[in-house]
């Protein structure tokens, strides 16, 4: 087994610990609005849901920043935007809950 398949069952057993668990924020909006969630998925919530996962990644990224070594930071250096980032957060929460309404 490898890294990949370790990780998998890892987080597997993170969000059996949860009671399951939706790490995508996009998805816990379209889902609340769908009525998809069944009982469990509320506006209230969603309203607690989507900070907690916006939080959650801001972490994630500033702790990978921390702990990546000196010799690798070199390879975090993404695409930048080539537009303002209000546009570019528009279009990619725009084309993220489109692409979910049509795929989930």
């Amino acid at each position: 087994m490898g890294a990949g398949g370790l990780a998998s069952i890892v987080f597997g057993l993170i969000v059996d610990a949860f009671g399951g668990a939706s790490f995508n924020a996009i998805g816990t909006i379209v889902f609340s609005i769908a009525g998809a969630g069944g009982d469990d998925n509320t506006l209230m919530s969603t309203v607690v849901r989507f900070p907690a996962q916006a939080i959650g990644a801001a972490g994630g990224v500033m702790s990978l920043l921390e702990l990546t070594p000196l010799k690798y930071k070199h390879l975090l250096e993404g695409p930048t935007l080539k537009v303002d980032l209000h546009t570019g957060a528009i279009v990619e929460g725009v084309l993220t809950f489109v692409i979910t309404m049509l795929f989930s």
